[in-house]
């Protein structure tokens, strides 16, 4: 991943839902959970070039039932806990990339 364009285009370009622009501390946070999914699955700018995050943001689907029958989770990052608990934090720092 482009850090410094990716944190440019968070901090100048991306709006929120409530069309605010990110908080300096969202845009840090956002940044390092970005680099953690990296770190286990692969480099956010070849994901998006190659299919636009779909198969990526696939694989941090995750349902209570799955938890329930022990169905381990299909991404890499390891997780002590709950499965359906920490998947938010993996998946909403990359959903910015699907608005690029």
């Amino acid at each position: 991943m482009r850090d410094r364009d990716f944190e440019f285009w968070l901090a100048n370009t991306y709006r929120t839902a409530q069309q605010q622009s990110m908080q300096a501390s969202t845009v840090r946070n956002t940044l390092a959970d970005c680099r953690l999914v990296e770190r286990y699955e692969g480099d956010l700018d070849e994901h998006y070039r190659r299919d636009g995050m779909q198969r990526l943001l696939a694989r941090f689907v995750y349902s209570r039932d799955e938890e329930a029958r022990h169905v381990k989770p299909r991404h890499s990052i390891p997780i002590s806990g709950c499965w359906v608990n920490a998947r938010p934090c993996f998946r909403l720092p990359t959903v910015p990339w699907g608005v690029r």
